[in-house]
């Protein structure tokens, strides 16, 4: 995965210099993005003198095309980028906004501030999403000359949110003072302080996750043959059987008795380009209705006696989370998958880890089946865009109406899933693709299946939303595999699918098409079945052995 580097300082601060010895020491092709166009003799001298500054073998992109830089730009290559002041200020006069101007018009302004944060967060994304590293330079906002001018005070202001989000998605972060350096640690909690910790939490986590006991599953079909019935006679309910003693590592296998749902909940930034039916507050509210008990897969919960657990990992909206509501909100919402990677690699990890810490939480109070469930307007969209990637199947046919009233909205779906798929992205890294394609409440789920795997408890998936998350969790842990047990097949196209790439066969197929975690819940007797019918169903010796002795009696 590729490393950001945010070098902020003033004028003449160093902050080049600083930059050109990190790309010397670097050992590796280094790549310029100069983001400048020369209008005066001033600053044509001013870049030239740079040019000349630059070793011979650095190559130099003229360009304001960051996203595309960083695409062209070599396997490897030490991308250095001088500076993001000129590009902002280019972006800006591009979106008729000048420095010079005296009242820039508000609702240009606020789109021209959209424009900028998406570009510099896709940007962040694909670096991310790459071998390498990459340094940005930029001023200090708000210093240096008074900006008197509103269109001198626009370009302050959102040049400071441009750092901002540069700074949220950073590796490091460092003040140039004369030449030097000086960490500027992240805000304790967010997404740039715990990526270090979450790579290594997930590294750990990989690693913790064991292939199931296939000797354990032989034990349990011999045992099959030797039940009181005739062999195979309860068809798919044995294989589950002889999984849940491959889970375990023992025959008979233990009978689940504490059922947990998590909910993964989070808002999808592709929602904006009309892909639903339903508002995105909807996402809110049914968080809030399920916590509070009201939703239907509260009521299947009651009557399956699983615990419920609703995670928020990136609803919208600035508010706090409802009651009842684990709030572990990564950002607030996902980024528009067709025009950028949905979000960094970093934000990716911190909400698999998310998942991973609800999940090790439920297993630490009894918890011994964990089911995954979810809520996100817009997340259909997502999902269709994981299983194209992941299995290679074609948009078109993994892609269906989600939880709108028709099919009326599918093929602009589909459409925009092909534009998600054309982006650029390392098709060999499986959280590469997650964080481009992916929601974060998929990323959430990939935890629940891994911290499950990793505990070797069985996951019982819901639909087509869980089921992108599993393909996500198998690509980039295969042995977590043998832990998923399909709760039911659901109604969109992809579901078979995926269903089929994991090599399983649902417990149920009642056309159901809900989500929240319906399915899985609704699917928990049947494993619970599976494992009584191992561990409390006669052996067909022990009938005979009746059947003589009330024969003999008689």
């Amino acid at each position: 995965m590729g490393r950001l580097t945010l070098l902020l300082g003033g004028q003449k601060s160093g902050k080049s210099s600083l930059a050109a010895r990190r790309a010397t020491g670097s050992g590796r092709p280094v790549v310029v993005v100069a983001p400048a166009e020369v209008r005066d003799p001033e600053f044509a001298a001013r870049v030239d003198r740079h040019r000349a500054d630059r070793p011979a073998g650095w190559h130099t992109y003229e360009t304001f095309d960051l996203r595309q830089a960083v695409a062209d730009a070599p396997a490897g290559a030490f991308i250095l980028v001088d500076a993001l002041d000129t590009w902002l200020a280019e972006r800006l006069e591009r979106a008729g906004i000048g420095l010079g101007d005296e009242l820039p018009d508000p609702d240009r302004r606020r789109q021209a501030e959209a424009a900028v944060l998406a570009e510099l967060r896709g940007f962040a994304a694909a670096v991310a999403g790459r071998d390498g590293e990459a340094v940005v330079i930029a001023g200090l906002p708000g210093f240096g000359v008074h900006a008197s001018g509103p269109g001198a005070r626009a370009y302050v202001d959102i040049h400071g949110l441009a750092v901002q989000a540069l700074s949220a998605a950073a590796d490091e972060v460092l003040l140039v003072v004369g030449g030097r350096g000086l960490p500027i640690p992240a805000e304790p909690g967010s997404a740039a302080a715990t990526a270090p910790a979450n790579h290594q939490r997930l590294a750990e986590l990989l690693a913790a996750v064991a292939p199931v006991d296939e000797g354990a599953a032989a034990a349990a079909r011999q045992r099959h043959r030797q039940l009181a019935k005739p062999p195979g006679s309860l068809g798919h309910l044995e294989e589950v059987g002889c999984q849940l003693a491959a889970i375990a590592g023992r025959c008979p296998p233990p009978v689940p008795v504490a059922p947990a749902l998590v909910v993964a909940a989070a808002d999808h930034g592709v929602h904006a380009r009309g892909v639903s039916d339903w508002p995105q507050a909807v996402t809110r509210a049914m968080v809030s209705t399920v916590a509070a008990g009201e939703a239907s897969v509260s009521a299947i919960a009651r009557a399956t006696g699983a615990r419920v657990l609703v995670l928020d990992v990136g609803t919208a909206g600035d508010g706090p989370v409802p009651a009842g509501v684990r709030d572990a909100r990564v950002r607030r919402a996902t980024g528009d998958l067709s025009r950028e990677p949905a979000m960094t690699a970093a934000e990716c990890r911190t909400a698999i880890e998310a998942g991973a810490a609800a999940a090790r939480e439920l297993l630490a109070a009894g918890a011994d089946l964990l089911a995954t469930g979810d809520l996100g307007i817009g997340n259909t969209t997502a999902t269709a865009c994981l299983i194209a990637a992941y299995t290679g199947a074609a948009p078109a046919s993994v892609t269906g109406r989600g939880a709108n009233l028709d099919d009326a909205r599918v093929p602009q779906k589909v459409r925009l899933i092909e534009q998600a798929l054309a982006r650029p992205r390392d098709p060999d890294d499986p959280l590469a693709t997650l964080a481009s394609l992916g929601g974060l409440e998929h990323a959430a789920l990939v935890g629940v299946i891994l911290a499950g795997a990793a505990a070797r408890v069985p996951v019982v998936l819901d639909g087509v939303i869980a089921g992108a998350a599993a393909l996500a969790a198998v690509v980039i842990c295969p042995a977590s595999a043998g832990y998923l047990i399909a709760g039911h097949t659901s109604a969109e196209p992809g579901a078979r699918i995926v269903l089929d790439r994991l090599g399983r066969r649902a417990l149920l197929d009642l056309g159901m098409r809900l989500g929240e975690g319906t399915g899985a819940v609704l699917a928990v007797p049947l494993v619970q079945a599976a494992a009584r019918v191992l561990a409390e169903t006669a052996t067909i010796e022990a009938v005979l052995s009746r059947t003589e002795a009330a024969v003999g009696g008689s």
